[in-house]
């Protein structure tokens, strides 16, 4: 990973904190994520995470497209990506999803609220052909994954 790359996490945490706390910054006030959910009705802790997972899913797409960014780097952020994605949903006690890829089944894709990302993403068949390649890593279990978190952090705070 690199300071670019880890510069996608410390935008996110200051909407959405690891902690319990307040955010630093307005949620809506991202235009980025109005996309995902334009009608800005996604108030639950688990639709402001899961649009967070959805903003990060479009810069890991958009990496893996720019060839300016390393594979290894690319890599990188996606197992932190995954593991900050595992890390919130076990903070939220309304999930009950055991891997991410199930979670992202059921709650994205037939979720109405982020038909905007789906409509997009699919005009871009790559992306769920990105994710099938990774369907090992989507499969392993929340709990065990979102313990990485603290880890990948820590390698992002030196660069």
């Amino acid at each position: 990973m690199n300071d670019d790359l880890c510069s996608n996490f410390n935008i996110l945490r200051m909407y959405l904190p690891d902690g319990s706390g307040k955010t630093a910054l307005d949620f809506y006030g991202n235009q980025s994520f109005k996309n995902y959910c334009p009608s800005a009705n996604c108030n639950t802790e688990l639709e402001k995470i899961t649009i967070g997972f959805l903003w990060l899913l479009e810069q890991y797409y958009s990496m893996s497209k720019n060839k300016s960014h390393d594979i290894n780097s690319i890599n990188a952020f996606f197992i932190h990506m995954i593991s900050w994605f595992s890390y919130k949903l076990k903070q939220n006690s309304e999930h009950s999803f055991t891997k991410i890829n199930d979670f992202y089944t059921s709650y994205v894709k037939s979720n109405d609220k982020y038909e905007k990302f789906i409509s997009e993403s699919s005009k871009f068949t790559e992306l769920n052909e990105e994710l099938n390649t990774k369907s090992d890593l989507l499969n392993i279990n929340i709990e065990d994954l979102s313990k990485f978190y603290d880890a990948s952090k820590l390698i992002c705070s030196m660069y």
